[in-house]
């Protein structure tokens, strides 16, 4: 057994809560390698924001810890382009499966999603970021919103994974 945030945990979800961590952590690697590409380029900004957490806790040489608060989006930002527009990013990890890439709605918070709702509704740049095998592919709210007032469950990845993608200087 392993000292969890929810008090102990069974190995294997302790094991679960490793990888996803670790798959958190490339993520945000990728998307950050992506971001400088576009700051150099002048085209945008982001900054990463952070959950706010709560230490409760130290055990086996790591720091167990709650939220104390409802997350919001993973990023924002603003063009760099006149005139500037805010940005708001809700990045997803997906993983590609026999039936192809799928990514429930589920997994989009409500409080994201009205953030996300809000910066389009104003004029701002709203964007899902799906990352799939290292690769990055911006869907912009308006897709994914008309998708959900559908009453769609997921998105596959036919509805989002153009050939070679598309790129958030291309939203912006």
């Amino acid at each position: 057994m392993k000292r969890g945030t929810t008090g102990l945990l069974p190995l294997g979800m302790a094991a679960q809560q490793s990888r996803r961590s670790t798959i958190g952590n490339v993520t945000e690697s990728i998307v950050e390698v992506h971001n400088d590409i576009c700051e150099r380029a002048g085209i945008c900004s982001l900054r990463r924001v952070p959950t706010p957490m709560r230490v409760t806790g130290h055990a086996r040489g790591g720091v167990t810890a709650v939220f104390v608060k409802a997350s919001t989006v993973d990023y924002l930002g603003w063009t760099l382009t006149a005139p500037s527009r805010p940005i708001l990013v809700e990045a997803k990890h997906v993983e590609m499966t026999p039936g192809g890439v799928r990514i429930p709605f589920s997994r989009i918070e409500p409080q994201q999603r009205t953030d996300l709702s809000a910066v389009q509704r104003l004029g701002g740049v709203a964007v899902l970021l799906v990352v799939c095998r290292a690769k990055l592919y911006p869907v912009p709210w308006a897709v994914v919103q008309a998708m959900i007032d559908e009453k769609r469950p997921s998105m596959l990845c036919d509805d989002y994974l153009a050939k070679d993608g598309f790129y958030l200087r291309d939203l912006v």
